[in-house]
């Protein structure tokens, strides 16, 4: 068994603070992590629910036939596949459609309710996480 001196403990946690620091993460943010992210989106308009499993309230009245929120599948999309930022620390992924806040949050004085789209999933969360930690890791191999 070999005993590890003070000094090497330092040189080795400096190696492991220059990996983390050199690696990015951004572009772990910006594909797999979105991925993720977008296909618990995916999931929430296939079932008519928020990211939690509450289902949507329902029309007023009968619609066209077409699914909740996806009368011309803009808001899906721009949803899914729409702006993404990724840096270092932080993925922002962001609608840019006049009715996609009304959506999201509902509102009150024009008796729209609620029915949260955006968001994943604890299931798709915990892989985000996986996802985060393998990335971590790998630099974390390089030293």
């Amino acid at each position: 068994m070999r005993l590890l001196k003070i000094n090497e403990l330092g040189a080795d946690l400096a190696a492991v603070e220059r990996a983390l620091s050199a690696g990015s993460f951004a572009e772990t943010l910006r594909g797999p992590v979105r991925e993720e992210v977008s296909a618990g989106i995916e999931e929430n308009f296939a079932n008519s629910s928020g990211p939690e499993g509450q289902a949507w309230p329902a029309r007023k009245r009968e619609g066209d036939g077409h699914p909740l929120l996806v009368k011309t599948g803009a808001l899906k999309a721009a949803a899914t596949r729409g702006q993404a930022e990724a840096t270092d620390r932080e993925l922002t992924l962001s609608v840019d459609l006049v009715y996609a806040r009304t959506h999201q949050q509902g509102r009150a004085g024009a008796k729209i309710p609620a029915r949260p789209y955006m968001g994943a999933s604890e299931r798709h969360l915990d892989r985000v996480g996986e996802i985060i930690a393998e990335r971590g890791q790998q630099l974390l191999d390089e030293v």
